[in-house]
């Protein structure tokens, strides 16, 4: 019944309260408060809008910071603290664990390239690893060029419990890295930190929080951001795709 699958719900956001206020007690002693940030969680369409219905009574009855909503048929998206995303994202794997395969870990590797789209330039960086979603972003945006700003590369195994941490030379660096097997393809989390390639100094550093589901072998655009406006109202932006690979045993 509709009824029990919400009051499941419900009982599992009363440990995740529970853990949240619990570790905003532990790192908040001495510590600077946490600024809020958003992330999107890619769901099934079937539960999208009650979790979000049942989200907002929690937040509101235990007064936790932030707001969240639905974009679309599948994603949630939540703006708050980095220790509630965390727990929201230990709650969806929980919601559906059918989902991610319990069987023999699998070698995975996944790369992120982060391009700079900018107006009134006609070169497009070819990368032979993400034609096709480079031909997708070039078909969407004729006017703009492509460069490539920043890229990061991991190997890891599905379904380990330990999130993998990558630093590069240039700064760019990538946290909580975990990557689960699905009935079709794979469940990929990560928080992900590039340079600025504006030209303003100080400019704060690009983050992403990615939750995203990728097929072995597809290049996918992962997210577009609005990067910034020259003095004629033209949009540069900064895009990031992403790439997952199975690793071959024999080689």
């Amino acid at each position: 019944m509709k009824v029990e699958k919400i009051d499941c719900i419900r009982l599992i956001l009363a440990g995740l309260v529970a853990l949240f206020l619990a570790a905003c007690q532990a790192d908040g002693e001495g510590q600077q408060e946490p600024e809020l940030d958003f992330r999107v969680f890619e769901l099934d369409g079937n539960q999208v809008e009650e979790i979000t219905g049942v989200l907002i009574i929690v937040m509101r009855d235990n007064e936790i910071p932030g707001s969240v909503s639905h974009a679309g048929d599948s994603r949630l998206v939540v703006y708050s603290k980095p220790q509630f995303h965390e727990q929201v994202a230990g709650l969806l794997g929980d919601l559906d664990p059918a989902a991610e395969t319990a069987g023999e870990q699998v070698g995975v590797t996944v790369r992120y390239w982060a391009l700079t789209m900018r107006p009134g330039v006609d070169d497009i960086v070819e990368i032979p690893e993400i034609e096709s979603a480079l031909e997708t972003i070039a078909d969407r945006f004729p006017r703009h060029g492509l460069k490539l700003h920043d890229y990061l590369e991991f190997e890891t195994l599905t379904g380990s419990d330990r999130g993998q941490h990558v630093r590069t030379a240039s700064g760019a660096r990538a946290q909580n890295q975990r990557v689960h097997a699905l009935d079709e393809g794979f469940r990929v989390r990560a928080h992900l930190h590039f340079p600025s390639d504006l030209e303003a100094d100080q400019s704060p550093p690009i983050q992403y929080h990615v939750e995203k589901q990728l097929r072995s072998g597809q290049a996918s655009v992962v997210a577009r951001t609005l990067a910034e406006t020259d003095e004629d109202g033209a949009a540069s932006y900064q895009v990031l795709v992403a790439r997952l690979d199975v690793v071959d045993e024999t080689d």
